[in-house]
């Protein structure tokens, strides 16, 4: 009788994880209409020893981010057009306090990315000559993030689904940073959470 109570439980607990994997997948990914001007794919190659991101907008290759290969503690980026020419950084700081800070540097822009602490999600204070003039945030299972300007307009928004590396970028009239600024943006985040994930896959086999 035992066993056969021991054995439904594991089914129901299967059948559950089954059901909420499911639903994870379906209901994550898609993007709000939050009446977008421009939108970015984000096409993430995952067979590459460094962060490597094609972005297109209209089925059109616009840029490519790559990372650096011989990282060995940050992983700073390059946004590059599609001859190859290359348009912006951004350099990965480390703080003692905060999470991951950015410093993004195109033609005409310098940005600074802090990172803060959270128990859920995460989110960054964005900043121009010392002064705060935007907020992003994300939430806890990475499929969904905002960018919102200092009066909490909605500049751009971030879109992936649940256990895949792909996302998009959805941008609204209220954007005021570069194309190459706004997508370095959200690639450091999503770098972030590379090297996140990466540091708990290694912790976890030193276990």
């Amino acid at each position: 009788m035992k066993n056969r109570v021991s054995k439904r439980i594991i089914v129901i607990l299967i059948s559950l994880a089954i059901l909420v994997n499911v639903c994870l997948l379906v209901f994550t990914g898609n993007k709000k209409d939050i009446g977008a001007i421009k939108t970015f794919d984000c096409d993430v190659k995952i067979i590459s020893l460094n962060t490597n991101i094609s972005v297109s907008s209209d089925n059109q290759e616009v840029f490519t981010i790559s990372g650096n290969v011989f990282k060995i503690v940050t992983d700073p980026l390059k946004l590059y057009d599609t001859t190859g020419r290359k348009l912006a950084s951004a350099g990965d700081e480390y703080h003692l306090i905060s999470q991951d800070s950015h410093f993004i540097s195109t033609e005409t822009e310098k940005i600074e990315m802090v990172g803060n602490i959270n128990l859920l999600g995460d989110s960054y204070d964005i900043y121009v000559d010392e002064e705060m003039v935007a907020h992003a945030e994300f939430n806890f299972l990475n499929t969904y993030g905002t960018l919102v300007d200092a009066d909490g307009n909605l500049m751009a928004d971030y879109t992936s689904r649940m256990y895949f590396k792909d996302y998009s970028v959805q941008v609204t009239e209220h954007n005021f940073f570069s194309d190459e600024a706004l997508n370095l943006i959200f690639a450091s985040y999503f770098s972030d959470q590379e090297a996140d994930s990466r540091s708990s896959s290694h912790s976890s086999s030193k276990d």
